[in-house]
């Protein structure tokens, strides 16, 4: 990867993060507010969200360890092909409605709402990717063939 690539993800992303805390900004400039039931719903989503992508991780390493020329198939991935990836998706969500109560106009509120759609769109990219490197890698199988069929990408019973 080029220099001017490696630079050009760099500044992306940190502009993203930069973004990212707009919301808990606006929260932190409002802390002598009590949390609101969409605070609470943030904070349990984000914990949710990094559990998932924990459990998720995990499981792949085990099972990798254990067979690594098999698609993984069991645990949190018989509910979707890329669980990781969901609880990312919800950990960002979740730290976005953290912080959503403190927002007091529609301009604080898209802003806010730039990461964690960035974000999102991201590890959707990702898992479009990566299921067409196992395509290549296990297309050929009846038993990727039918775990592709049922299984969702990363939205567990959304098909």
């Amino acid at each position: 990867m080029s220099l001017l690539a490696k630079a050009s993800i760099t500044l992306f992303v940190g502009t993203l993060m930069a973004t990212y805390h707009f919301g808990l900004y606006f929260h932190v400039m409002k802390s002598n507010r009590r949390p609101s039931p969409v605070t609470w719903l943030g904070m349990t989503t984000w914990i949710l969200g990094l559990v998932i992508e924990t459990v998720a991780d995990s499981q792949k390493m085990v099972a990798k360890a254990a067979n690594p020329h098999r698609f993984v198939s069991t645990g949190l991935y018989k509910f979707c092909r890329h669980p990781n990836y969901f609880g990312e998706i919800l950990f960002h969500i979740g730290m976005w409605l953290n912080g959503l109560p403190a927002c007091e106009s529609y301009m604080q509120v898209a802003l806010s709402s730039i990461a964690p759609g960035m974000l999102t769109w991201v590890m959707i990219g990702a898992s479009r990717r990566l299921d067409a490197s196992q395509m290549a890698r296990y297309g050929n199988g009846a038993a990727f063939k039918a775990y592709i069929a049922k299984t969702p990408s990363i939205f567990p019973w959304i098909a």
